[in-house]
């Protein structure tokens, strides 16, 4: 994977590196500013999972037609379904 390139795209879709931790729930920006500028060349495995999807759903903002999103899932709820007990009781 090209994780340089997948941070490049997801901050032309208009996601700031800050942005993007908050959505995948990673330990803050400096790891994505890490993938970004290839000082990390990977990523954890938990990491990456969250990534993908959310490059795949961001894609439309890329493309040269504009496209109104109403609303971006939360990644970290959507791919975590088992967690999802865990989630709900953290927030009460």
């Amino acid at each position: 994977m090209n994780w340089e390139k997948i941070i490049f795209d997801l901050n032309r879709s208009g996601l700031s590196c800050e942005k993007i931790a908050q959505r995948v729930g990673c330990g803050g920006a400096t790891t994505i500013h890490g993938l970004k500028s290839g000082a990390t060349k990977e990523p954890r495995y938990s990491l990456g999972a969250r990534l993908l999807p959310l490059h795949r759903i961001t894609e439309p903002l890329r493309q040269s037609k504009p496209l109104t999103i109403l609303a971006m899932p939360a990644v970290r709820t959507v791919y975590r379904g088992d967690d999802r007990a865990e989630d709900e009781r953290r927030r009460a």
